[in-house]
C-alpha cells in the first residue's frame, strides 16, 4: 500500500473517531425571554408613524423630488440592496441610488419596511421593492 494514503487514511480516521468521541457542545440561550416576549418587543420597535407621513417626508426630500419630476407616467418602485443601501428604479430604467449614509436612504428604509410589515404599496412585478405612489 501506498505509504502516503495509509497515513492519510489513519489520519482521517483519527478525526472521525474524534469528532463522535468528544462531548457535545453546550449552547447557552441568550436571556430567559420566551419566544412570545421576543415577539413583543420586536413588534413595538415597529415604526409607528403612519404610512402617508412616511410617503410625505420621503417625496418631499429634495433628491427623491428631484428624480421623481423626471419620472412623470412612469411606475417608480423602491427597493432595498443588500449593503443596506436603497435604490429608486423607473419603468423608463433610470435609478437612482440612496447611499446608506444619507437621509434619503433613511426616510426610503422607513418607508420600505412600514410599507412591507403593513401591507401597502407592495409591487406585483418586483418582489423586493414597494411602489411608489405620487
Amino acid at each position: 500500500m501506498n505509504p502516503i494514503l495509509a497515513t492519510n487514511l489513519v489520519s482521517l480516521g483519527k478525526e472521525v473517531f474524534d469528532r463522535f468521541t468528544a462531548a457535545p457542545k453546550q449552547f447557552e440561550a441568550k436571556s430567559n425571554a420566551t419566544f412570545a416576549n421576543e415577539l413583543q418587543i420586536a413588534e413595538t420597535t415597529i415604526s409607528k408613524k403612519p404610512i402617508e407621513d412616511l410617503e410625505k417626508k420621503f417625496l418631499n426630500h429634495e433628491d427623491i423630488k428631484e428624480f421623481l419630476s423626471t419620472e412623470i407616467g412612469n411606475q417608480v418602485h423602491l427597493e432595498k440592496r443588500a449593503d443596506g443601501s436603497m435604490q429608486l428604479i423607473s419603468a423608463s430604467g433610470r435609478t437612482l441610488l440612496l447611499p446608506n449614509n444619507g437621509e434619503s436612504c433613511r426616510l426610503g428604509s422607513e418607508l420600505f419596511s412600514a410599507s412591507i410589515d403593513k401591507g401597502v404599496n407592495l409591487s406585483a412585478h418586483r418582489a423586493n421593492a414597494i411602489l411608489i405612489q405620487r
